[in-house]
């Protein structure tokens, strides 16, 4: 395991990152919360960006550990990149959308011909790759995410044009495993369909399209919302099982003979409850996923008095994003008031992925008024 790093370090002086410019004012054109909270929410987010950025090498890489050899994973620098870009919808900072340009460059020039990538290790001028991966529907499904994001936020002809080349390769990487029943196995000798990998495959078609509709290739975009519907259908019809109470739940996936894996009773963290909250937070909200939020916080929502390790911050993390969806407002801003605190008790965390959505949830907090 990676050598751990501080985190959220807590950050004042708003020009390290050039937030300072009109940072305060921005903030107060949101919807009405308390000035203090807003400078607190403000403050931990740039922090964590802070955090972030102290992760990038110079040739762009996004990395997880505190010296050399250092751990890559591309599918967690795509969520980490994602949360700059969160950021950025804050800061207005232009260092940050450099700082994520540069990660896609180094993404598109580690991809493998058919449009996968592995993990690496080591540091500049010597990276090593793994031969593996964790996934190839998830690792390119979210670059596709990451793609449309910084399309929406930055003006840059010829970098789109060039996110647009190396669309149909992703789009080959996520079908790579693609099932006739419409859903994707994690990679070609993992044959297993998980519920989390699918939400993000769903989420990564929904961006393609989008990013093909803006890019005036509408042939495209219409292949990409197919396939987005496909998913989405399979997710829940295949992916979604009924009780007898008229309740539901997820599976945590199917085999490759279609067999079901169950959620244990109760369910445990990882994977069982989390694959519930990521689907709930990610997928279209339904009737049916916001009885299970709420089934789920009743028996299983735990919130520490303060965060004290990385596992704890993940576990709040997700709640936070599926509770953002329901709009159970109490527990997000519960949430938040450990986020805030968190400089000063929680002092390490290796998954730069998981700073990225703090980021999200922090900007979104900013933005809505919770």
């Amino acid at each position: 395991m990676v050598k751990s790093r501080h985190f959220l370090c807590l950050l004042i002086c708003w020009t390290a990152i050039g937030a300072g410019k009109g940072l305060p004012q921005t903030l107060d054109s949101y919807s009405p919360v308390a000035k203090w909270q807003r400078n607190a929410l403000a403050a931990t987010l740039v922090s964590v960006v802070k955090a972030i950025i102290a992760q990038q090498r110079s040739d762009g890489a996004l990395v997880m550990g505190d010296r050399p050899p250092y751990r890559l994973s591309p599918y967690v620098a795509n969520y980490a990149a994602m949360g700059l870009l969160d950021a950025y919808r804050i800061t207005h900072d232009p260092g940050l959308l450099q700082a994520v340009k540069r990660w896609q460059e180094w993404y598109i020039a580690h991809m493998n011909a058919d449009g996968t990538i592995y993990d690496y290790s080591g540091d500049i001028g010597a990276w090593r790759s793994t031969n593996d991966y964790d996934s190839t529907d998830a690792y390119a499904a979210t670059f596709m995410e990451l793609a449309w994001k910084y399309l929406q936020v930055a003006k840059d002809p010829s970098w789109e044009q060039k996110l647009l080349a190396v669309l149909p390769k992703l789009a080959n990487s996520v079908c790579l495993t693609l099932q006739t029943n419409g859903l994707t196995m994690a990679k070609p000798r993992y044959p297993a369909m998980y519920t989390m990998d699918n939400v993000e495959v769903y989420k990564g078609w929904v961006a393609a399209a989008e990013f093909a509709q803006k890019m005036h290739r509408p042939q495209l975009a219409r292949l990409y919302r197919h396939r987005a519907r496909s998913t989405l259908e399979a997710i829940n019809t295949l992916l979604w099982i009924s009780d007898s109470r008229g309740r539901g739940h997820f599976l945590v996936g199917r085999q490759a003979d279609g067999v079901g894996i169950e959620v244990k009773q109760p369910m445990v963290w990882y994977p069982d409850q989390m694959a519930q909250l990521m689907a709930i937070a990610w997928l279209p909200k339904t009737n049916e996923t916001r009885a299970l939020y709420f089934a789920l916080r009743k028996q299983a929502l735990y919130l520490p008095s303060k965060l004290m390790t990385e596992d704890e911050l993940g576990r709040v993390v997700w709640w936070a994003l599926a509770a953002e969806t329901v709009g159970d407002k109490p527990t997000v801003s519960r949430i938040l008031q450990l986020l805030m605190a968190a400089p000063k008790t929680l002092s390490t965390v290796i998954d730069i992925g998981l700073e990225g959505h703090v980021c999200d949830i922090l900007a979104h907090a900013l933005t809505s008024g919770y």
